[in-house]
Order: C-alpha cells, then structure tokens, then sequence
C-alpha cells in the first residue's frame, strides 16, 4: 500500500512570493539597522542604508514587473522612490550626517515584518499576531516618526 499524497501546500503566487522576498530580506535590514544605532557613526549606518536603497530599487523592480504580487502596485512603487531619494540623501549625498537618522527609520520595517507574517500565517497565528502588529505599527509608523521629526528639527 502506498501513502497517500502529500498536499502540496499553498500555491506560490507572485504576491506570496513577494511577501516570503520580503520576510527574508526584510529581518536583515532591520538586525543591521538596529546593530548599527548601537554604534553611532559606524560605517554600518551607511551599510544599512544601503542595503535598504538596494532593497527599495529592487523591490520596485519586482513590482514593476509583477503588479500583481502587491494590492496598489501605484502607491507602493511612489512610496519606494519617494523613500529612495531620502535614502539616496543619507547614504550617497551626505552619510555622515544623517545615516543615523536613515537607521532609526528603517526600524519601520519592523511592522511591515508583523504585517507579512500575519498575512502568511494560519488564521489562529495570525490572530495572535494582531494585537502585537497593531502595537508596534503605532509605535513605529507614529511616536518613532514624531521623535525622529523632533529630534531632526532639533539637529537642523
């Protein structure tokens, strides 16, 4: 008697494929970005930047040419330049100036990480995984953004 066959699993789609990219690369920006605040003006800030510029172009790319792996293909591609350019500002144009700042933003990501794995994650995970993306979405996307305007108001 053979087994019976084994499911083959959810299928890969380019919007799974695209968040699975993205659960991989996006953790390693943020291991660098936070190790990097850790050590002010360290060549790793820039690293950092970088790393998340290249992210940000190549990521695009993906989207450009599967629009169908992300829901508004439009305004994530606006989002990703307009971040680009600031990214383009703190690492190419000025890093020692504002790499830090750039480090400290790209703790975001840290949401964008909860989100992905959320939308990947059997319904009874995912549930559990809400009031903890919720959590850090505000403290990311809203008193991190308000502190580091403050602080780079204050640095101007």
């Amino acid at each position: 008697m053979t087994a019976p066959a084994s499911s083959p699993g959810p299928a890969l789609t380019p919007a799974r494929l695209h968040d699975i990219l993205n659960l991989i690369i996006l953790p390693l920006i943020l291991l660098l970005c936070t190790l990097s605040l850790t050590l002010p003006h360290h060549p790793l800030q820039t690293l950092s930047s970088r790393l998340a510029l290249a992210y940000l172009i190549s990521d695009s790319l993906f989207i450009s040419l599967l629009p169908s792996s992300v829901k508004s293909p439009k305004t994530i591609l606006a989002h990703h330049l307009l971040s680009s350019l600031l990214l383009v500002e703190s690492t190419l144009l000025n890093p020692s100036a504002h790499s830090g700042f750039a480090a400290a933003a790209l703790l975001i990501e840290s949401s964008t990480i909860l989100l992905l794995l959320r939308r990947l994650a059997p319904p009874a995970l995912a549930a559990r995984l809400e009031p903890l993306f919720l959590l850090v979405w505000a403290a990311t996307r809203i008193l991190l953004y308000l502190l580091l305007s403050a602080v780079f108001a204050w640095h101007a």
